[in-house]
């Protein structure tokens, strides 16, 4: 289980890790589970910074088209989520 506390932490230190993103200004690909708990933190990340979340059911082939549209900052997911690339 992840506290309040927890999902904090997490969202802020992955800020950290990548201090030229900037709030409000970008887009980001969600292709993690969002009940899965790396899926979560990501969501929560993508709402901490103030960014527009994409959500795709469709598989990786409608992944692809969406990245072709526009650069967004990145496309986080799991293994099992990039299966045909």
């Amino acid at each position: 289980m992840l506290s309040h506390k927890n999902l904090s932490v997490n969202v802020q230190q992955i800020q950290t890790w990548f201090p030229a993103l900037e709030f409000g200004k970008d887009s980001m690909v969600a292709t993690y589970p969002l009940f899965h708990s790396a899926g979560n933190i990501i969501s929560c990340f993508i709402i901490w910074m103030g960014w527009e979340q994409i959500l795709i059911p469709g598989g990786a082939q409608r992944i692809i088209e969406i990245l072709n549209e526009q650069s967004r900052s990145g496309c986080p997911g799991c293994p099992r989520s990039s299966w045909g690339f």
